[in-house]
């Protein structure tokens, strides 16, 4: 649906280059992932450059001129990515480990 939308808007721009037209429907799909980000962290630095879509959870924090392309947050903890990173494609970070120290079973107990 993001790309459809992107697409549709950068038509519109109907006498600028073709070079023009994908530069704003990148930017378009850019803003629109980012929002699904800045709706579902904890809180988001300024310039959020998305190159695809993202999964994150409520506890992240992410700092500014940050880029994603295709990452997944998973677990219960508290992930905080810093300033002027970008994380490459199809990257999966978890926050939730189990209790490796004081465990039932081998290698580990069923606390988180």
């Amino acid at each position: 649906m993001v790309k459809f939308i992107a697409k549709v808007v950068s038509s519109l721009w109907l006498f600028a280059g073709k070079d023009k037209r994908r530069s704003m429907r990148y930017r378009v799909e850019s803003w629109l992932w980012g929002r699904s980000v800045r709706r579902t962290a904890k809180s988001v630095g300024k310039h959020l450059i998305m190159h695809g879509p993202a999964v994150v959870t409520p506890t992240t924090t992410i700092g500014d001129y940050v880029g994603f392309d295709h990452v997944r947050i998973h677990g219960g903890g508290d992930v905080t990515i810093g300033s002027h990173t970008f994380i490459s494609e199809n990257t999966l970070i978890y926050s939730q480990n189990h209790d490796y120290d004081t465990g039932e079973l081998i290698p580990f107990g069923f606390k988180y």
